[in-house]
C-alpha cells in the first residue's frame, strides 16, 4: 500500500512543478470591447474592460469604479469573460468549474496550466490539470480503501482520468476521455477484480454558464469496445445568480436502472461548494429528497 500512496503524491507534486508557472498577461491582442477577469499576485480580483495597457501599467473600468490603475508586474492572471452577466447591477463571477458537473465531465477542457483539487463527500480526493488547452489529466483516490486494512490482499482504490476537448462550432463542444480505476485483488471479499476502465464521448451544447451535455460510454475488454450495459449521462448547468449555478447530473444504466441528481453550486473565483441530492425510484421511497451529496473544489 505504501508504494501506491508515495506514487500518488509524487504524481501530484510533479504536476504542480510542471504547471506551477504564473500565467500573467495573455499572449494575444487585448480587446477593449471585451470584459476581463484580472487576478493579482496578492489574490485581489477585478472584473472590467480595458481602458489602456502598456509595458508598465494597466488601466481598467469596472461596473462601480470608472478607472483603476494596476502595475503589470502585479498581475498573476488575466482572461476574457466569454459572456458578461450582471445580477442586481453587479458583474457576475464566471463559473470557475465549467469542465465538470458534480462528478461527470462536460466537453469543456481546462486551460493549459489550470489546476484544481476536488473532495467529494470527504471520501474521493482528486486533482485535475490542464496539460494543454485541449488535453487534461486527473488522478484520485478513495480515502477509506487507502488507509483502512480489510484482509491481507486489500489495496487502495485509485483512478486516472485523461480527457480531450475541442470547440467545433459556436456553442458546440466535443470531448472524449477514459476513466481507469485500479481496485486491487479483493480476494478476501471473494473477488479477483483488479481494475475497471470506461471510455466515453461527450457533446456539450451551450456556453460555460448554461449548457447541457450528453455522454455515451463503453468499456474495452479483450481488445473490443462493448456498449452493452454502459452508462449514458445527461447533465446540465444553469446560472442562477452572481455566485450560484443550478446543476443536474443524471446516469442511465441500461442493466441496473437510473440515478439522477440536482443541486446548487456556490462559488467564488477560486473555490466552489456543490450541495446536491442523489435519487432514483428506490431511494425516493425511503428519502423523498434523495441522498445528500457535498463536494468542494479549490483552484490553485
Amino acid at each position: 500500500m505504501k508504494q501506491w500512496i508515495i506514487l500518488y503524491f509524487l504524481f501530484f507534486i510533479s504536476l504542480n512543478s510542471a504547471f506551477g508557472q504564473k500565467n500573467g498577461l495573455p499572449t494575444g491582442p487585448i480587446d477593449p470591447a471585451k470584459t476581463y477577469q484580472i487576478e493579482l499576485m496578492d489574490g485581489s480580483e477585478f472584473i472590467g474592460t480595458i481602458l489602456s495597457l502598456d509595458s508598465a501599467l494597466l488601466q481598467i473600468k469596472t461596473s462601480s469604479i470608472p478607472k483603476i490603475q494596476i502595475y503589470v508586474g502585479t498581475i498573476k492572471n488575466m482572461k476574457v469573460i466569454e459572456k458578461k452577466m450582471e445580477f442586481k447591477g453587479a458583474t457576475a463571477i464566471p463559473n470557475p468549474h465549467p469542465t465538470r458537473y458534480f462528478f461527470a465531465p462536460s466537453a469543456y477542457n481546462l486551460a493549459k496550466g489550470e489546476k484544481y483539487y476536488q473532495n467529494s463527500d470527504l471520501l474521493l480526493h482528486s486533482v485535475n490539470v490542464g496539460v494543454t488547452d485541449h488535453f487534461s489529466i486527473g488522478a484520485g483516490l478513495e480515502f477509506i480503501s487507502t488507509f483502512a486494512t480489510i484482509g491481507k490482499d486489500w489495496s487502495p482504490i485509485f483512478f486516472f482520468t485523461p480527457k480531450v476537448g475541442f470547440q467545433v462550432a459556436e456553442n458546440l463542444n466535443v470531448g472524449a476521455g477514459v476513466l481507469y480505476v485500479y481496485m486491487g485483488p479483493l480476494s478476501s471479499l471473494g473477488s479477483n477484480t483488479t481494475s475497471f476502465n470506461m471510455e466515453y464521448g461527450l457533446l456539450t451544447y451551450g456556453n460555460k454558464e448554461n449548457n447541457v451535455t450528453l455522454g455515451v460510454s463503453t468499456t474495452l475488454q479483450g481488445g473490443k469496445f462493448l456498449f452493452d450495459g454502459a452508462p449514458i449521462t445527461v447533465n446540465g448547468m444553469f446560472r442562477m445568480g452572481r455566485k450560484t449555478t443550478f446543476i443536474t447530473e443524471n446516469w442511465i444504466l441500461p442493466k441496473v436502472g437510473s440515478l439522477y441528481s440536482y443541486g446548487v453550486r456556490f462559488f467564488g473565483s477560486k473555490m466552489s461548494v456543490d450541495v446536491g441530492f442523489l435519487n432514483n425510484k428506490e431511494i425516493v421511497k425511503a428519502i423523498f429528497i434523495g441522498i445528500p451529496y457535498l463536494d468542494f473544489v479549490v483552484k490553485f
